[in-house]
């Protein structure tokens, strides 16, 4: 048997502005360590203990098996490093000391020689990623933490189709902002150095005046720039931004939206004075439904009824009112559940014609009275979970429905917009063959808000 000649640990060694105690929380909880190490679904920093990941490079994924096999609090923390199918064990240490008011962190990687002696597991390609953990990602998530603001989402779409919502002034709009909020975009100079002027507008009309300086461009991967903004007349806060986009799978995308403040006071001031956090949030799953829109055409229907917009709008809107008329033809809603806010839920059971029950939920995303409700629909079960379509194993899980309700001389045209959340390709094609029946399903329904409507305005 051939022995294998030891080669030299692997060393990292960088100087942080940032104590022990925070250092060490990032390399030893599992909710900073997403931040800036892998995707783990659980970590305790607990001897023996077994965690894993994977990670994309070149078309291969890598899964990584690892074990925990020492623990010093503040000290130091030793972990087993293997590949799933691969030959080679490893070791890695990382020992904090401190320095002042900062930590000296020292990374020791050893065992590399056991790896297969191919290209992808070459040592200047440990040095090349561990560089780049230690000395960068570890590093800016400790000493900026307190000035960040970082959201990250997962969506089903190919990486090219994000990059361009995320690109294209035509698609921005759409899209970009809080619930409630429009855009107008006046420059979009997308080249380093060029500039993005735009002005948001909330729902109480308050504009919101932008601008950016592109920083860094890299095509399908990262936008840096450096904003500036504020509440017209009453300035704001500068920050800079950095979107970073994944492609974890053929169409499937993360990003990962990071922020940094030039302190913590103004990082706490857009959280406190803006809701920037949750703002933040609603501006990615804005980004969701749009995805959805482009990755499958839309069904709409539209209809004018003769009734003032306000009669119409609270016979969407309120319980009793939906209770007498909502549901295909000859169903009737013999149950319903409404909490009608963003984030609220109408749930609600309607009984066929043959005595059977067929249940749904309503999920409202957006409220924008008495013009726009934004909401997912599902079909449910009595306890509210959701279930599949009781006739069709294919029909997709979910549904971003918009409903918009526009005042045309005292009659109110009423679009609907259906188009499925995530789907499978299998969904997405039950989807395209059922939408005559979705027409004349909705036909039944209408009739019955049209007769519900007219005994209103007798």
């Amino acid at each position: 048997m051939t022995s294998i000649k030891k080669a030299e640990p692997l060393v990292v060694e960088r100087i942080f502005e940032a104590p022990v105690g925070r250092v060490w929380k990032a390399i030893s909880h599992k909710d900073d360590l997403v931040r800036w190490f892998f995707d783990l679904k659980e970590f305790k920093a607990k001897t023996g203990f077994e965690f894993g990941f994977a990670v994309e490079h070149k078309g291969f994924n890598y899964v990584h098996h690892c074990k925990v096999t020492a623990v010093v609090p503040n000290k130091k923390l030793a972990f087993t490093w293997r590949y799933e199918g691969i030959e080679g064990d490893s070791l890695v240490t990382i020992e904090l000391f401190p320095k002042g008011d900062g930590t000296r962190v020292k990374l020791t990687h050893e065992g590399l020689e056991t790896f297969p002696a191919r290209p992808e597991f070459a040592r200047t390609n440990f040095v090349e990623g561990w560089t780049q953990l230690i000395g960068t990602a570890l590093k800016d998530f400790v000493e900026l933490s307190d000035r960040e603001i970082r959201i990250t989402r997962t969506y089903d779409a190919p990486r090219e189709l994000v990059w361009k919502a995320m690109t294209d002034p035509k698609h921005l709009v759409h899209w970009w902002g809080p619930r409630g909020f429009t855009d107008t975009i006046e420059v979009h100079d997308f080249r380093v150095g060029g500039a993005w002027e735009h002005i948001m507008r909330g729902p109480d009309g308050v504009e919101y005046p932008n601008k950016s300086i592109f920083k860094e461009i890299v095509p399908l991967q990262k936008i840096s720039f450096g904003n500036a903004g504020g509440s017209k007349g009453k300035g704001g806060t500068h920050f800079d931004a950095t979107w970073s986009l994944e492609e974890l799978a053929p169409g499937k995308t993360r990003l990962t939206a990071r922020m940094v403040f030039p302190t913590a006071e103004a990082r706490n001031f857009v959280v406190e004075k803006f809701g920037a956090i949750e703002g933040g949030k609603q501006t990615l799953e804005k980004l969701s439904e749009f995805l959805a829109k482009e990755l499958v055409k839309p069904m709409v229907i539209e209809r004018t009824f003769d009734a003032p917009r306000e009669l119409v709008w609270k016979a969407w809107t309120e319980r009793d009112r939906l209770m007498e008329w909502f549901g295909p033809k000859g169903f009737k809603m013999t149950t319903a559940d409404l909490d009608f806010k963003p984030g609220g839920k109408f749930h609600y059971c309607l009984r066929t014609p043959d005595g059977k029950e067929m249940w749904g939920l309503f999920v409202y995303r957006e409220i924008v009275p008495p013009s726009r409700i934004v909401l997912v629909n599902s079909f449910s079960d009595a306890q509210g979970g959701l279930t599949r379509h009781p006739f069709s194993a294919t029909w997709p899980l979910e549904m971003l429905s918009t409903t918009t309700f526009t005042e045309e001389h005292g009659k109110t045209k009423l679009t609907i917009e259906w188009v499925p959340l995530n789907p499978t390709p299998e969904e997405r094609e039950t989807f395209d063959t059922a939408r005559p029946g979705m027409n004349q399903g909705w036909a039944g329904t209408f009739a019955q808000l049209d007769e519900y409507l007219a005994k209103q305005q007798k």
